[in-house]
């Protein structure tokens, strides 16, 4: 039987046997009229050897990546005489977990979490670590150790090999004048293909994007998105000779629809969700922010936008309304009126 499953048996018995103890505790009471009885005694008091595991990126002694780093994450154990139920901090454990890569020297702390189980009573379960450690060019070996106060303890070990360099690519997809996409078009993909490569990013918030892991060569990136949004170039040719490249950027075909949703006090009307449809169907859902002020990227064509309010003695008018888009963003805005 595997340590962490023997310590998960012990815990469900430990939690059956407080249960049994409060339901015949109760059953007594009741049946002498309120009379007492000697404590159960503490569940705790029960020495075990501590224990961890390394279940990501593998639960096998040795793992490859081209990455500069490695995410490691798995299970450990609960302290058996130090641990306390329930603040829902990992320190309720009483364990500390922490790795060494004994290739290069580097150590540090990892990220704990634990869970509280149980009904009748309560009990920490479930307790699990996640840490990210930089790697050597050649094999890494990274030990991971859980102790408690009370001297029990376990250590688990990979061996991570990083045979190559590799570098990072980045850049922004924006519309023609400079605006972010990301926030607004969630759906917009990048695609790095190249020799035994294949790969991608999605865009973030600020219109950036970034792809990490890879070694020199030469490959093709592109963008594309499932709402019919064209790019600039459509390809892109990147080289890596030995360092990150950056400013590899795409404009998008895209203009904005924006505008605001607003009572007749001219109080902006938060939450309201926006619908942008064609062809009876909608394509993009956007929310107001909240000053009721709201922003939807489309391409080039003709939409309807329908807006809709959470509070059931207003309706919005006009109800919807068609919207061109020609190369240029417009605005329209609503108005929400008592019923």
């Amino acid at each position: 039987m595997k340590p962490k499953q023997a310590r998960r048996i012990q815990m469900i018995l430990r939690y059956l046997c407080i249960s049994c103890v409060i339901v015949f505790g109760v059953i007594s009471i009741i049946g002498s009229g309120g009379g007492g009885g000697e404590s159960s005694g503490d569940n705790t008091s029960e020495i075990n050897n501590g224990w961890i595991t390394i279940d990501y990126p593998t639960s096998e002694s040795s793992f490859t990546t081209n990455c500069n780093g490695v995410y490691l994450s798995g299970e450990a154990f609960i302290s058996p005489t130090w641990w306390r139920c329930c603040s829902g901090s990992a320190e309720d454990t009483g364990v500390t977990v922490t790795w060494e890569n004994t290739s290069t020297g580097e150590s540090g702390s990892t990220s704990q979490d634990v869970d509280i189980c149980g009904l009748l009573s309560y009990f920490l379960c479930d307790h699990t670590w996640n840490t990210t450690v930089s790697l050597r060019l050649g094999d890494n070996h990274i030990v991971v150790t859980a102790s408690d106060p009370a001297g029990n303890t376990g250590s688990d070990s990979i061996t991570v090999t990083k045979p190559i360099y590799t570098y990072y690519i980045s850049g922004s997809v924006t519309n023609a004048d400079g605006k972010a996409l990301g926030i607004k078009v969630t759906d917009i993909d990048l695609h790095l293909s190249g020799e035994n490569i294949e790969t991608g990013a999605k865009v973030s918030v600020d219109g950036s994007y970034g792809i990490a892991c890879i070694p020199n060569g030469s490959y093709s990136l592109t963008a594309t998105s499932s709402m019919g949004y064209t790019f600039e170039p459509e390809l892109q040719t990147v080289v890596i000779t030995g360092n990150d490249v950056s400013e590899i950027n795409f404009i998008g075909n895209v203009h904005f629809i924006y505008g605001w949703v607003r009572y007749e006090n001219d109080t902006g009307v938060s939450d309201s969700r926006i619908d942008l449809s064609s062809n009876d169907s909608t394509i993009f859902t956007v929310y107001t922010d909240d000053n009721g002020y709201y922003e939807v990227a489309a391409p080039n064509g003709t939409y309807i936008l329908t807006p809709h309010i959470l509070n059931p003695d207003y309706t919005i008018s006009p109800a919807n309304v068609t919207v061109t888009v020609d190369n240029i963003d417009v605005m329209e805005n609503f108005l929400a009126v008592k019923r």
